[in-house]
C-alpha cells in the first residue's frame, strides 16, 4: 500500500503542475490578450485560483511521498 501511496503522491505533484500550466497558459493568457472587460475578470479569477489549486494538489503529493498518511496501529 505504501507503495501506491507513493506512486499517487508523484501524480498529485504532476497533478498540480499541469494544474498551473493549464489555468495560466490555456484560459487565462488568451482572455487578457482579448482586451475585453468582461474577459478580463475571469482572466483574474483564474490568477488569484493557481496557487490555491496548485499548491495544494502539490503539497498533498509531497506529504504522499513522505509517508505522512501512514496508518497507525493501535
Amino acid at each position: 500500500m505504501d507503495i501506491i501511496k507513493k506512486i499517487l503522491g508523484i501524480v498529485w505533484i504532476a497533478a498540480g503542475l499541469y494544474a498551473a500550466y493549464y489555468l495560466i497558459t490555456v484560459l487565462a493568457l488568451p482572455k487578457f490578450a482579448t482586451g475585453k472587460p468582461e474577459d478580463k475578470i475571469p482572466a483574474i479569477i483564474y490568477c488569484f485560483l493557481v496557487p490555491i489549486i496548485s499548491l495544494s494538489l502539490i503539497l498533498f503529493g509531497k506529504y504522499s511521498l513522505q509517508n505522512e498518511y501512514q496508518e497507525e496501529n493501535m
